[in-house]
């Protein structure tokens, strides 16, 4: 596989969190895909046929779900939210990472 994109945004590696505020979501959260796969909580494992509404993974499993694509991905599809791939919770590289949220102040 090749990559993604061959146009250049300046950076060896990841960009900086913000960066791109252009691709923010409706609600306004920015760097959802495209920088590093991130950790989530569930476990892998095959969804139901039918549709789902706020999946949660196996309650228990060897591997861990990781969304969002890598900035060294060869598929746009990766960088979908809603792709899921998995990882063993112990594996670590330079394309995985993991989101820090909190409420927002009113």
């Amino acid at each position: 596989l090749g990559s993604m994109f061959t146009d250049d945004d300046g950076f060896f590696a990841t960009a900086p969190v913000g960066h791109y505020p252009a691709g923010a979501s409706a609600p306004g959260v920015l760097d959802l895909a495209g920088n590093v796969w991130e950790w989530t909580n569930d476990y892998y494992g095959p969804y139901a046929a039918d549709d789902q509404v706020d999946t949660k993974g196996p309650a228990s499993g060897e591997e861990r779900v990781i969304r969002g694509g890598a900035f060294n991905g060869a598929s746009p599809d990766w960088a979908k939210p809603s792709y899921r791939y998995h990882s063993k919770p112990d594996s670590y590289n330079h394309a995985i990472g993991f989101r820090c949220a909190a409420t927002p102040a009113k």
